[in-house]
């Protein structure tokens, strides 16, 4: 699972924190709302997904030098970013008591 849904960097980044769990927990929370915020940009518009079980390596959560979650797109989920003509995308990212949560806004 983890090798086929986060990228080399979100490993070692997750593995350096105190609870590694929590850490993969939120990113694979913030993947999801950045699928999901991608996709209600364009409703009407046909599914560009590859599918419910595609990996979710072409989203990259990192952190930023203050911290702050920075999104990287590649492969699929850049190319359906690109043709939906978004121009950027922000990620939130909270843990409490062993859950995780995220929320993602993508913009024209």
């Amino acid at each position: 699972f983890i090798e086929r849904n986060f990228t080399k960097a979100e490993q070692e980044l997750c593995r350096q924190g105190k609870d590694p769990a929590a850490n993969f927990a939120g990113r694979w929370a913030a993947k999801e709302a950045i699928l999901k915020a991608i996709s209600a940009s364009a409703p009407d518009s046909q599914n560009l997904w590859e599918g419910p079980s595609a990996p979710l390596d072409s989203i990259e959560v990192v952190g930023s030098s203050g911290g702050a979650p920075i999104v990287r797109l590649h492969g699929h989920s850049e190319k359906v970013f690109k043709t939906l003509g978004l121009k950027s995308i922000r990620v939130s990212i909270s843990h409490a008591d062993g859950l995780a949560v995220a929320q993602a806004i993508a913009e024209r």
